[in-house]
């Protein structure tokens, strides 16, 4: 392949795909933590679990004793409002 049949086909690449900036990785905890600084929707109690880095237990022990915001259950599964989360964390 010449240079210029490598420079048209790079051209029909970005003319196909345009200057898309590529979005750095987030990693699952910057994720968690976006959505809870939202204040908006629902974080599952196994996402809180991993942002805290914390076990099942200590997690059900938190809720117990009122450290965690009581959470809802959903279809089965506990999950906690980010407005709460949100404001449990700017105490």
């Amino acid at each position: 392949m010449t240079e210029t049949q490598l420079a048209q086909k790079i051209d029909t690449l970005l003319q196909l795909y345009g200057n898309v900036p590529a979005a750095p990785p987030v990693s699952e905890h910057d994720r968690i933590k976006e959505n809870i600084q939202s204040g908006q929707g629902f974080t599952s109690r196994k996402e809180v679990r991993d942002y805290y880095k914390k076990c099942d237990a200590t997690i059900y022990n938190w809720i117990e004793k009122g450290v965690l915001p009581k959470p809802v259950k959903i279809g089965g599964s506990l999950f906690f409002k980010n407005a709460d989360l949100k404001a449990m964390e700017q105490d």
